[in-house]
């Protein structure tokens, strides 16, 4: 554009140069036709002072000064003829060169002024697009954003944090604890400032909650690697480490109380039938297992009860509902007498207490030499009929040890890792504990954090 500019301003300073100069030549041609004149009236005024000869015929006098007049005139004139013809021609060939420019001028002007109107309209009508255009941009934008926030929203509720898991409903699904506030107590004192190297591509919740979803819906390895996100060696190994971390924390959650503690908190039936002295009710309880290879390990778990391959677990539970002991795990061959004799639940004895039992524990001299007393119910040898007051005994007393097999279901219904048939990979040896035992122990201390199922009165 100042290209074009500086291009305008130099032609028109050349067009008024070339018409200074015409006028000028114009000027001076008229001054030059005014001597002439002034010239041809001096000459004819002297030629008829001075040129007059003495000698001539005055007759023919007059005759020959107005020729010679008419001549110099006729010259004269014939002069300023040519020389007004030249004035013409030259005012006339810049006329011809000045109307060309001022035609162009003016038709640069109205084709300046047509594309300058069509320039406008176009722009209008691209400013019109692009209006129309942002609209539907914002409009596009908008509903963008809509969907952005329903997806981070579904994003946030599939995601696992302390955030999302705040509904008491979800938290008694994927851990089996009662709520909120009691899932992260346990996961403050569990792992959340334990540090632990290797893949921290889960965070301590995600790993907290990993675990419990684990041990409460027993699901698979590749089942946890798709939802947090890793790969199934990564969730087992995760599984590994904090199933450590949780039997070492929880563990003294499964407490033996003390007198003081039972004779405050007991039931009002149970001092009705038995006083309050009763310190345990005991029974044992199988998890199945896969079928050995080593014929050894196959006879040893072997269970003539369930007819499968077994671990098999003594389980104490007090007045009050709450798991007081779990045993290691003993092959399912192994009888129930003996491990009561070797789990190491009489060694909790004290004199004068009173454990509850099915009648299949023959253990009453063991408890003896404790100073304890064991109670079951009596049974019927050979044809004999019990009394009507061992009748009614054994029936209270049954009634009353029944509430260790709801326990016991209670804890499979809630965690059903013990539901199913374990693989032998669980029984890994990690620092001379085996991993089935710590899940069976971990099970029973998130058990005791849960509302007791036994009605206190």
């Amino acid at each position: 554009m100042d290209d074009c500019n500086k291009q305008e301003v130099a032609t028109e300073k050349e067009e008024s140069q070339w018409v200074s100069t015409e006028l000028e030549m114009l000027t001076k041609f008229k001054e030059e036709t005014l001597q002439l004149r002034e010239m041809l009236q001096e000459k004819s005024y002297n030629n008829f002072q001075f040129d007059i000869d003495p000698e001539a015929d005055l007759t023919t006098l007059p005759l020959k000064l107005d020729c010679e007049v008419y001549n110099e005139a006729t010259k004269a004139t014939q002069l300023v003829i040519e020389e007004n013809l030249k004035l013409k021609e030259t005012v006339l060939a810049a006329y011809l060169k000045i109307k060309p420019i001022m035609y162009h001028d003016s038709q640069e002007e109205d084709d300046e002024n047509y594309e300058s109107q069509s320039s406008v309209i176009k722009v209008n009508k691209q400013i019109e697009a692009i209006t129309n255009a942002c609209y539907q941009l914002f409009y596009e934008i908008e509903r963008l954003q809509k969907e952005n926030t329903m997806a981070s929203n579904q994003l946030k509720r599939l995601q696992i944090t302390p955030e999302t898991f705040q509904e008491e409903k979800k938290v008694e699904y994927y851990t089996g604890l009662p709520g909120y506030n009691m899932m992260m107590i346990i996961y403050r004192y569990t792992i959340a400032n334990v540090t632990y190297h290797g893949n921290n591509s889960l965070t301590s919740f995600q790993k907290f909650i990993l675990v419990l979803m684990k041990l409460r819906l027993n699901l698979s390895g590749e089942d946890l690697a798709y939802r947090f996100g890793v790969k199934a060696a990564t969730s087992a190994r995760i599984v590994s480490e904090m199933l450590n971390t949780f039997y070492i924390k929880l563990k003294p959650l499964i407490i033996w109380p003390n007198k003081d503690q039972r004779t405050r908190t007991m039931p009002i039936r149970f001092k009705q039938y038995f006083g309050s002295d009763i310190v345990v009710i005991i029974d044992c309880f199988e998890i199945f297992i896969e079928r050995p290879s080593n014929l050894l390990a196959r006879a040893k778990t072997w269970s003539p009860y369930k007819m499968h391959n077994t671990i098999k677990y003594l389980i104490g539970v007090t007045p009050q509902g709450t798991i007081s002991f779990i045993s290691q795990g003993w092959g399912g061959r192994v009888s129930d007498k003996y491990i009561t004799e070797n789990c190491g639940i009489l060694d909790q004895l004290s004199p004068g207490d009173i454990i509850l039992a099915d009648r299949g524990f023959n253990i009453a001299e063991s408890v003896s030499s404790k100073g304890a007393l064991l109670i079951t119910p009596n049974s019927a040898k050979g044809n004999n009929q019990l009394p009507a007051f061992d009748i009614e005994r054994a029936r209270k007393i049954a009634h009353i040890t029944i509430q260790v097999e709801r326990i016991i279901d209670f804890i499979r219904l809630k965690y059903k890792i013990l539901q199913s048939t374990l693989k032998l990979s669980t029984f890994q040896d990690h620092k001379e504990m085996l991993s089935i035992d710590k899940i069976v122990t971990v099970c029973c201390a998130l058990f005791n954090l849960c509302p007791c199922i036994v009605p206190i009165n």
